[in-house]
């Protein structure tokens, strides 16, 4: 799937979004790579443990939920920019090996691997008993 594909589908998903949304969005920002055989997704997470991110793959749609949790105590912030509240985005991904999906939470960075599916899984012929 080329780039523009993908912004097809986004745009089609929700079309007034670019129109909002003057840029990518600051909450969760991601970098989605094609390769031949996989989609590689690499979003920014700082100071997420793997327990506050949930993922799901479902059809043909990555999404990935943070929840992040509020400081605790009472602050006088004179400046509060560091996100507070949870974030979620969702990625259009066709054709992937959802069993085969991997992911891996290393120095702030969330990388997800989706295999794509090969010819010979996508195709099956199904025998007559």
């Amino acid at each position: 799937m080329m780039a523009n594909e993908l912004m097809r589908d986004r745009w089609l998903a929700d079309p007034f979004s670019d129109w909002l949304d003057a840029g990518p969005t600051n909450d969760l920002p991601t970098d989605i790579e094609e390769t031949a055989d996989a989609y590689i997704a690499r979003l920014n997470v700082p100071g997420v443990t793997k327990d506050q991110i949930d993922l799901n793959y479902q059809n043909q749609q990555l999404t990935v939920a943070v929840q992040k949790s509020a400081e605790a105590g009472n602050h006088n912030y004179l400046i509060q920019e560091r996100p507070q509240a949870a974030a979620k985005r969702a990625f259009r991904l066709p054709n992937v090996a959802a069993n085969a999906i991997t992911a891996d939470l290393t120095a702030g960075v969330l990388t997800i691997t989706l295999p794509k599916l090969t010819q010979a899984a996508a195709d099956h012929q199904i025998p007559i008993a």
